[in-house]
């Protein structure tokens, strides 16, 4: 947890709210939630390597509605 003289905001959420772009102070912060439902930190870095991260990590998911979305689409 960020001390009270940090400000945290979140600056994008993944379609389905897997994955969180989060700006901690001077550091990018990527979050996702975990088996037993809480949120955990998946990676952390200077603002450019937690982009990278997130865009990649984004970039990779798929969510079972968009799934479902496409082969209906195809049928």
């Amino acid at each position: 947890m960020p001390g009270p003289d940090v400000f945290v905001w979140v600056q994008e959420s993944s379609c389905c709210g897997a994955y969180t772009l989060l700006h901690e102070g001077p550091e990018g912060v990527v979050t996702r939630w975990s088996r037993d439902g809480n949120r955990m930190e998946t990676g952390r870095g200077p603002h450019l390597k937690a982009l990278l991260m997130w865009n990649h990590l984004v970039g990779c998911h798929l969510h079972y509605r968009h799934e479902k979305r496409k082969r209906r689409v195809a049928s």
